[in-house]
């Protein structure tokens, strides 16, 4: 996810502004993900009836929210900022999802979270490559970002008026 404040002057949005939009949109991303919703607030597609019984046979729950050990979403961060622009991205790549025997869990754990993110939000995941797109903004959030972006730049001018 890339964000850039293309309209703003950008000494204005400085890289302080910019970490808080990052560290933002991240929460937004992680909870919407985790209640089971993609980046336009819509309902996950369902897992098929085979990997759902695969999930509750070790325990997982059956509902999609891009969860199993945890660690995509985990490692979901800001990976560059400066002003006027904040970029998020994931801390892991690469690792094996092969191996007779391993649990989901284990391999899940075994794949880097870019390459989960890539799968789920790209290449589609599964057999049946299904797409959950999570990475971006619903609208609400989009707006949840703006109204931080102009609180901090009213914050601003009120300090300059100030002076």
């Amino acid at each position: 996810v890339y964000i850039k404040a293309e309209s703003l002057p950008t000494p204005l949005m400085d890289t302080a502004l910019m970490r808080e939009v990052g560290d933002l949109v991240t929460r937004m991303i992680r909870t919407r993900t985790q209640q089971g919703r993609d980046a336009t607030g819509a309902s996950f597609v369902p897992y098929t009836p085979d990997y759902a019984a695969k999930k509750a046979k070790e325990g997982l729950g059956t509902t999609p929210n891009l969860t199993v050990s945890g660690r995509m979403l985990n490692d979901m961060g800001i990976t560059d900022v400066a002003p006027g622009k904040v970029s998020i991205g994931f801390r892991s790549s690469g690792g094996s999802t092969r191996g007779k025997g391993l649990t989901l869990i284990q391999r899940s754990r075994a794949a880097g979270a870019e390459d989960k993110a890539r799968y789920h939000d790209v290449l589609g995941a599964g057999k049946s490559r299904t797409l959950r797109k999570f990475l971006g903004l619903t609208r609400e959030e989009t707006e949840t970002v703006r109204a931080r972006v102009a609180r901090y730049l009213d914050e601003i001018v009120r300090r300059a008026n100030n002076r």
